[in-house]
């Protein structure tokens, strides 16, 4: 298994940072290699959409299902990987006074040493490369500018 972690300071309201983690139409401006976005209802727990990415450079399909879904705290997906592993991504809001500390989390398991061998350290980079834009994302809300 592998593991990417982002974290860093904004100063966002635990309730501006919620709005826009749950905001699925939003999700391709703010989340590198996101291309469309499609689903039925909100998040909520249990819920599930799809998206379009290009992490991989070619487009994929993937599904990510909410498990993880504690209003304004921490906001959870489980994905099943397009040829064999899976992935679970999560977003964790801590208060510190009038700054949110935002941890930003990415974790795979190809379950497969040979894909993980071929693999693995593309991924990471790539992931980690989409969380640090998510970051510079808010920042970039935080201080008025557009992305």
């Amino acid at each position: 298994m592998r593991k990417v972690i982002v974290k860093g300071s904004i100063s966002l309201t635990s309730a501006q940072i919620w709005s826009l983690i749950t905001d699925l139409n939003m999700y391709p401006k703010y989340i590198k290699f996101v291309q469309k976005v499609g689903f039925d209802k909100p998040l909520s727990l249990r819920s599930q959409f799809s998206d379009i990415t290009t992490i991989a450079y070619i487009p994929l399909k993937v599904t990510h299902k909410v498990d993880v879904y504690e209003k304004e705290k921490t906001l959870g997906f489980y994905v099943k990987m397009p040829i064999t592993g899976y992935m679970k991504q999560s977003v964790k809001i801590e208060n510190s006074g009038s700054i949110r500390t935002l941890n930003l989390t990415i974790e795979f398991d190809f379950q497969n040493k040979l894909f993980d061998f071929i693999f693995g350290r593309f991924l990471e980079k790539r992931v980690k490369e989409m969380l640090l834009y998510i970051l510079e994302s808010g920042k970039k809300l935080e201080y008025g500018r557009k992305t």
